[in-house]
């Protein structure tokens, strides 16, 4: 506010001789008072000179307090057809009232507007618009650190900038990191369902390892019974063969019931075969052998002796009134002889000496 309540930021005043020892010009506060002669020089005056060596034919009065304004600009972005929507806050002042009364400076904007544009656009054009937030950052932290020298006289002390892209194309940025937002989520669910069926394929799997390592066990179980079964064969083949060839079918008859009761069938079977005799008669045979106990390991040698000679008392006389075997009881491992044998094998295995 000048002196006489004008607001501009120069205010001048025509001095007479008269006027001049009438009003006293005092610069103070945000004013700062500059005379001119008539030769057109300039001085700024705190007081009023007692003496001059050339009158002032005027006086002028300039407003050096800080001033605040707000701008909106469009500033363009690195893709050259989008554009940034700028606010600008600035504070700026007059810092040299002589060089601002020698400008005729009368509005504050058309000094700094151009400056400010042209700096923020050099600024704005490194950016894409999606890096509106880098945009503002590197603006704020590069541009009016310090006191800017103006033209006219002036100052620009401050300046904040607020960028975000256009209403179009903060939309579409908008959209499209709500898409980048559903494709990750799309894409989690996604990892989440793998990595189910693959833990559900490495318990399959595990399973059908178990269960192929336990099938294989039992192969090889089978397979090591069965080649134990063969060798114990071949074993028994090779021993009957061995005791045929060196006693003859009484030797291999003696082996045989020696072996357990449980070969009787095959005795019989045997006896048949070599003697060719009947049934009866065989099981007769075997009866009898069975019954004069020839059926012990215990001694190889009258075992071999009793069974050749029962086999041949049996072949030529078989005993009279020889009971007949029961039909629907047949001679087999389980039952070859009767309940009274068997009693009496009991008794006889008892009286052994241990």
């Amino acid at each position: 506010m000048s002196a006489n309540g004008r607001s501009d930021l120069l205010q001048y005043a025509r001095m007479t001789w008269a006027d001049w020892w009438k009003f006293r010009p005092v610069s103070g506060g945000h004013w700062v008072t500059v005379t001119m002669d008539a030769a057109g020089e300039l001085r700024p005056i705190d007081r009023r000179p007692t003496t001059f060596i050339n009158l002032p034919t005027g006086v002028y009065w300039v407003d050096t307090s800080i001033h605040h304004a707000s701008l909106r600009l469009e500033l363009p972005a690195a893709e050259g057809v989008l554009n940034f929507l700028a606010d600008v806050d600035l504070s700026w002042r007059i810092v040299n009232p002589v060089q601002a009364v020698q400008d005729r400076v009368v509005n504050g904007e058309n000094i700094y507007r151009p400056f400010v544009e042209h700096e923020l656009r050099v600024r704005s054009r490194r950016f894409e618009a999606a890096r509106f937030t880098e945009a503002e950052e590197h603006v704020n932290n590069t541009f009016v650190v310090r006191p800017v020298e103006l033209p006219c006289g002036a100052a620009l002390l401050n300046c904040k900038v607020r960028l975000r892209p256009e209403p179009d194309t903060f939309g579409h940025l908008k959209q499209r990191i709500f898409d980048a937002r559903a494709a990750e989520h799309r894409a989690a669910e996604n990892r989440a369902q793998l990595n189910a069926v693959r833990l559900t394929m490495q318990e399959n799997e595990a399973e059908h390892g178990l269960a192929s390592q336990s099938a294989r066990f039992e192969h090889e179980l089978a397979a090591l019974a069965e080649r134990n079964r063969l060798e114990l064969e071949q074993a028994g083949i090779a021993h009957y063969a061995k005791t045929l060839q060196d006693g003859g079918i009484e030797m291999l008859l003696a082996l045989r019931l020696a072996s357990g009761r449980t070969d009787v069938d095959d005795v019989i079977q045997m006896v048949m075969t070599e003697r060719k005799v009947d049934l009866d008669t065989a099981k007769g045979i075997v009866e009898a052998l069975l019954g004069q106990r020839l059926y012990n390991k215990r001694d190889v040698a009258p075992l071999m002796a009793g069974v050749s000679a029962v086999i041949q008392k049996q072949v030529k006389h078989p005993p009279l009134g020889a009971p007949t075997p029961e039909p629907a009881r047949q001679l087999t491992g389980s039952n070859p002889v009767s309940d009274a044998d068997e009693s009496d094998d009991a008794d006889d295995d008892s009286d052994d000496p241990a």
